[in-house]
């Protein structure tokens, strides 16, 4: 389940402390936050919430997975149960809280999504395919490039399609609004559903049903159609399609601008060095990118570059891409942008306290039991040595992140948890430690003379 947390107002907060002080009126900041001081007000009070999960004993029952129950950022609010009924129970606990503390859900951007996983779909799946084609062969699987919303440049201008007579036709899904191709859909119209054009995946979905929050029922989108989170679109599977799609089309509107020679050349790379580089970066971390998708993007941002400094279209691209030291102008690449984001991500993911730094051990582990390797330096001659394609890197993280290395001629030296480091270790581990050596702690804020012993 997504929704959004609407932040009450610096008066209603107010309210809801001890009573000493008087109410407390904001008037500068904007509408929504109704004052500077709210949006604060409103991250110390959501705190409470989170806890509240925690405490509900409830998860969301995906085995080799570390469990919990939900995911906050600011009023973005996800929650991950395994059962209609878990849900139900954890939708109370937030109608609770929000009686306390006078935050209101916004129910028009609040939606419920369900999707199955393990060996039980994939079963469901092909069984629902046997059936409808009357056979034993599998759905063919569509490529991820097919659905992208790709560009080419026409004569009157950069947004004109160019029919590839190699590509079938694409029918979009009725359901999940995806661009599929004829093989995912049932070869005859037998029900009124096939009529509608859903595709195998919708079809072999689980559709939660009774969800409830306050008497309202709330609204269910298929598993598989991409939904906003994070201003990342993605679905539930992590195809992220959509969002390698908005890329393009947020790439193409500099182009278009850039048309219009409204600037100057030094404010035309300012825009581009600030603007385009940064639609790649922020969602590179959690999505992965194909090899043809990069290169047609790479075709695009050289045209960029080559608009903002004034030159012929004609002009060589390597001029763009090599350092300055061999007459280039060493301007970032596609495939270096994503290098960067990917393992500074997973740089942030290791020294992460909560769940991300147990899921991304749990990756490292798994690329390295993969490929017989002992470290990191080790997987990286590995992935060298052998010739992956795109799909069989972005499986692993770690071996992704290798991958986009070996493709600019770096190697790395940087080892992600090393055994000696204390964050390295948990808390219960220190804590049992501690206890085990007596030791003596100073606690921040107090007498520095004065020592706690553990015990």
């Amino acid at each position: 389940m997504s929704s959004t947390l609407l932040p009450p107002t610096c008066e209603q907060l107010c309210n809801r402390s001890s009573g000493c002080s008087n109410k407390t009126h904001t008037r500068n900041g904007t509408e929504r936050a109704q004052g500077a001081l709210s949006p604060l007000l409103f991250i110390l009070i959501i705190n409470a919430l989170l806890r509240f999960f925690d405490k509900s004993e409830l998860q969301h029952g995906v085995d080799r997975a570390p469990q919990f129950n939900h995911l906050a950022f600011a009023d973005d609010l996800s929650l991950y149960l395994n059962s209609e009924a878990n849900a139900n129970k954890l939708l109370e606990k937030v109608l609770q809280f929000e009686h306390w503390s006078g935050l209101r859900l916004a129910l028009s951007k609040s939606f419920i999504k369900g999707i199955m996983h393990g060996k039980g779909a994939t079963r469901r799946a092909s069984a629902l395919a046997r059936d409808l084609r009357g056979g034993t062969e599998k759905p063919p699987r569509a490529h991820l490039c097919d659905r992208i919303l790709i560009e080419d440049d026409g004569n009157d201008g950069l947004l004109v399609r160019r029919p590839d007579p190699k590509v079938i036709e694409q029918i979009r899904c009725t359901r999940c609004m995806q661009d599929r191709s004829p093989g995912q859909f049932p070869q005859g119209a037998t029900t009124a559903e096939d009529n509608d054009k859903i595709c195998f995946l919708c079809r072999s979905q689980w559709m939660p049903s009774g969800v409830v929050y306050n008497g309202h029922p709330l609204p269910i989108i298929p598993g598989s159609s991409p939904t906003r989170f994070l201003e990342i679109h993605g679905d539930m599977r992590g195809e992220c399609s959509m969002q390698i799609s908005l890329v393009f089309q947020q790439s193409a509107s500099i182009i278009n601008f850039l048309r219009e020679k409204k600037l100057s050349t030094r404010h035309s790379l300012s825009l581009v060095s600030m603007t385009i580089p940064s639609y790649v970066r922020f969602p590179s971390g959690v999505i992965s990118w194909t090899g043809s998708s990069l290169l047609k993007l790479d075709r695009l941002w050289m045209q960029a570059y080559k608009m903002a400094w004034g030159v012929s279209r004609s002009t060589a691209s390597c001029i763009m891409r090599f350092p300055s030291d061999l007459g280039g102008r060493n301007l970032p690449t596609p495939l270096a942008v994503i290098c960067e984001t990917v393992w500074s991500y997973l740089e942030s993911c290791c020294f992460d306290m909560g769940g991300l730094r147990e899921l991304l051990l749990l990756e490292y582990k798994e690329a390295l039991s993969t490929w017989g390797c002992h470290d990191l330096a080790e997987l990286q001659r590995a992935v060298a040595s052998n010739k992956l394609t795109w799909r069989q890197a972005t499986t692993n993280r770690y071996t992704y992140a290798c991958f986009l290395a070996n493709m600019l001629n770096i190697t790395l030296v940087w080892e992600p948890f090393p055994k000696e480091a204390i964050w390295c270790t948990l808390s219960t581990q220190l804590a049992q430690l501690l206890i085990e050596l007596r030791a003596h702690l100073t606690i921040p804020g107090q007498d520095p003379a004065q020592r706690f012993l553990c015990r």
